[in-house]
């Protein structure tokens, strides 16, 4: 969107200037992800690869624009972590065989809902 608008003049600091442009919000539909990097403490992961990710992740989430290291969490941050149902996840749809409903309808419309459904609450509970 940065560059869309004509923010990106230097491609080495794309990073720090989106930032800054607009807030990004993360969405993972894996609950343990949300929670581990939102995490205090640097919990350990068995997998190195996705060790040395969620390392990376991290590094980003608790940073301001600036690039300096933050003590505790905001919603007024560049970079937020969220977590959703699995049933409102839109590219979903792209690998899995399930209704792509979502995925049209957001594509057409520009507005994405992630609220979970009734129904997807139901499922949940059960």
């Amino acid at each position: 969107m940065a560059e869309i608008h004509g923010h990106l003049a230097k491609v080495k600091d794309w990073e720090r200037v989106s930032r800054t442009f607009m807030k990004h919000i993360w969405i993972t539909d894996c609950k343990w992800i949300e929670q581990h990097i939102k995490s205090l403490t640097m919990n350990t992961v068995d997998e190195k690869r996705l060790s040395i990710d969620i390392i990376a992740l991290r590094q980003l989430i608790w940073e301001n624009a600036e690039g300096e290291e933050l003590d505790d969490l905001s919603e007024d941050m560049p970079d937020i972590v969220e977590w959703i149902v699995t049933s409102k996840m839109l590219v979903d749809a792209l690998t899995k065989d399930m209704n792509a409903n979502d995925l049209r309808a957001t594509l057409k419309e520009g507005l994405w809902n992630i609220e979970p459904t009734a129904e997807a609450q139901v499922t949940k509970l059960n």
